[in-house]
């Protein structure tokens, strides 16, 4: 299989097949591999991933009811409560914060997004700059620049 389709499949299901996380920076730390590949291509095929998979957690948000998403059991009325008070204070900016944190859930914050109706472009535009900054970071922590530098 292609790399460049297996970092995108990879990222779509980290964004929003998945319920829970993939460690997805686990596969950059092949640092031999991912340098003999084109470094932009990787961080836009990964990104486009992200944001297809992040689509989906939107537009499940979007079609699916709050009270009967609170029904699955990971998803309790409390969670959402605390998702809707960070997203709330902090607006779509939070989705680029999380998205560039790797130890933070992402995905309750896509589904509440779509649940708030943020507008599509919007929703989009912090999703690729959260994932592009995320996937360019792992990628400099896998070739050891990050590490070398003493960041």
């Amino acid at each position: 299989m292609d790399p460049y389709i297996l970092f995108f499949f990879l990222s779509l299901m980290e964004s929003g097949l998945v319920p829970g996380p993939v460690p997805l920076a686990e596969v950059f730390s092949f640092g031999s591999a991912v340098a003999k590949m084109n470094l932009y291509a990787v961080v836009l095929v990964a990104t486009l991933g992200s944001m297809a998979g992040g689509m989906i957690d939107y537009l499940v948000g979007r079609i699916i009811p709050r009270e009967k998403l609170t029904k699955i059991p990971y998803v309790t009325s409390e969670r959402m409560d605390t998702v809707y008070k960070i997203y709330n204070k902090y607006g779509p900016a939070v989705i680029i914060g999380v998205r560039v944190m790797p130890w933070m859930t992402y995905k309750p914050f896509l589904v509440v997004s779509g649940l708030s109706k943020m507008r599509v472009p919007v929703f989009v535009a912090c999703v690729a700059v959260g994932s592009c900054i995320r996937y360019s970071i792992a990628i400099l922590i896998s070739l050891g620049i990050l590490g070398a530098a003493g960041i």
